[in-house]
């Protein structure tokens, strides 16, 4: 087993334990009667944006594996000591070091365009609960790895980097939620809910605060650090305003985009735009006509097709099933058959939740996706595949398709806001 693949299995194991935990703060929430705490669309944006996150890690992160592994084989060539991973402190200091280069990788992913264009995604939910913090980007991955090599250049092994990573990641998970307000003394040293709340809030005093991953203590080091003294409207200034989780990474670089034709800037200013502060305007430029999170009047987007919600969430969770065993027999596939997985799952996900919104597209999608189910069961016969598999392939589908025409029977693809 690659290194790359007992850091999957890490996710994988932890999975159980998200899904768990979700479904236990979506109930106690309601028996608090917080009913603003969680959206069944917005929580399915997360767990497909959770679950696309780590099917294209499956296909991306072999780069950084070689990567990273060339380099820490340079730096021990060179007379680097590799670190012992049998003594306990090893692996202490190892998670601090990671922390440490967590907290500097995410400050730039907030004062970068380009950077922030990948993780803005993490922010667009307008809600914050324990889903929120599966929300992760699909391009972030391909440049994180690059704030990490200096820990290559230390000499801490490839294995030990992998599940540094993996244990510093969901380190994090706890912090997003609104059910735990302060916990005491420990509030001077861990990052927690509280101090978490104010990173995703859009207010002033807490944009751009408390990048650190498991220990506030880098905020407090590098003058990044603010409490939580009201509560945060959470989201980003420049709102989403989707469902639809291909979209989510994408809109930022779109926003740059209608900026760069649209607003006024000089050649010059628009090829700087992308390695400017998020927040950077260029002398002259026009505004774009935008509702911004931070208006007082601005209302949380909710458009959906209540008629199609029942039939979205369930195929929704279909495809966040489908990933979970995909990226549990990734290691032992051919790569391209991993890529064309991924890319199948993506696309589904992708059509499940324009139904969700209403799309005028995602029913004539939904039928398309769902006649090419039916040719690759054609395909699997045809190659011989196992009749019984073929059988209970062709039942599901045959009840799929029952289901859909009575959900979209007179129906046309249009929200109910």
């Amino acid at each position: 087993m690659t290194d790359q693949s007992s850091s999957l299995v890490v996710f994988l194991i932890a999975i159980p334990v998200f899904i768990l935990t979700i479904a236990l703060e979506w109930w106690f929430a309601r028996h608090r009667h917080e009913e603003r705490l969680y959206d069944v669309a917005d929580t399915m944006t997360n767990l497909h944006l959770g679950s696309g996150q780590l099917l294209i890690g499956a296909v991306t992160k072999a780069p950084l594996l070689v990567l990273y592994h060339w380099v820490y084989t340079q730096s021990t060539s060179w007379g680097v000591p590799s670190w012992d991973t049998q003594q306990w402190w090893v692996w202490l200091l190892g998670f601090l070091v990671m922390d440490c280069a967590y907290y500097w990788f995410h400050r730039f992913s907030h004062e970068v365009n380009f950077l922030w264009a990948a993780h803005a995604v993490h922010h667009q939910s307008e809600y914050y609960n324990l889903s929120v913090a599966l929300r992760q980007s699909w391009i972030q991955q391909l440049y994180s790895g690059v704030f990490y090599i200096p820990l290559a250049l230390l000499g801490i092994p490839t294995a030990m980097f992998f599940m540094l990573n993996a244990m510093n990641t969901l380190s994090q998970y706890w912090i997003h939620t609104r059910l735990i307000d302060r916990i005491g003394p420990l509030e001077a040293v861990l990052n927690t809910p509280s101090h978490h709340r104010v990173h995703h809030g859009t207010d002033d005093p807490y944009v751009d605060k408390n990048y650190a991953g498991a220990l506030i203590i880098w905020d407090k080091m590098f003058g990044t650090f603010t409490a939580e003294t009201t509560t945060p409207r959470f989201g980003v200034i420049k709102p989403l305003r989707s469902w639809n989780p291909a979209w989510a990474n994408l809109d930022v670089w779109g926003l740059m985009w209608r900026r760069m034709r649209h607003g006024g800037m000089t050649f010059a200013q628009s090829l700087s735009l992308p390695f400017r502060a998020p927040a950077w305007q260029a002398e002259g430029e026009s505004p774009l006509a935008i509702k911004l999170r931070t208006e007082s009047d601005y209302e949380l987007f909710s458009a959906r097709h209540e008629q199609l919600m029942i039939y979205a969430s369930v195929l929704g969770v279909i495809d966040i099933s489908l990933g979970s065993v995909l990226i549990a027999f990734a290691p032992s596939m051919s790569s391209l058959n991993v890529a064309l997985s991924v890319g199948a799952i993506i696309g589904s996900a992708v059509i499940h939740n324009a139904l969700l919104e209403g799309r005028p597209w995602s029913i004539s999608a939904e039928w398309l996706r769902i006649g090419l189910l039916a040719l690759g069961l054609a395909y699997a016969y045809a190659q011989g595949l196992a009749l019984s598999w073929i059988g209970g392939g062709a039942a599901l589908l045959a009840l799929q398709m029952v289901f859909f025409m009575t959900q979209t029977r007179g129906l046309s693809a249009s929200p109910d806001r």
